[in-house]
């Protein structure tokens, strides 16, 4: 997908595999219990959505905007991330333990928690 508009929609339920995603304006979304995986987000904007039990794995998050966004139970496991915004995004149960790489460009001084203890 390229430089489409999904603004407000819902996605739920779905498994997207080895997907390529560029300048979607996705914002205000509802995206739930949806897996991401070996997928490349370029430009992608997602602010104020709302994401539930959502996976992004072994994805590439390129210039990704979270901001404002609400986000709940998402992990990021092998997943690189550069130059995301987290500006004013709401998060719980968010998981970057497991990033591969991790470069936010804003809202890195807003994140808070207790470190969980790793399991072997």
């Amino acid at each position: 997908m390229t430089g489409t508009d999904p603004a407000e929609c819902s996605w739920s339920d779905s498994y997207v595999a080895a997907s390529l995603l560029t300048g979607i304006a996705a914002f205000g979304s509802g995206i739930q219990r949806v897996v991401s995986s070996s997928c490349k987000l370029n430009a992608v904007n997602v602010r104020a959505a709302e994401l539930f039990d959502v996976v992004f794995e072994n994805c590439a998050l390129i210039d990704v905007d979270f901001s404002q966004a609400v986000l709940n139970r998402v992990s990021f496991p092998g997943s690189t991330l550069e130059g995301v915004h987290l500006a004013k995004a709401s998060m719980t149960k968010v998981d970057l333990r497991d990033a591969a790489g991790l470069d936010l460009a804003s809202g890195y001084e807003s994140l808070r928690g207790r470190p969980s203890a790793r399991r072997n």
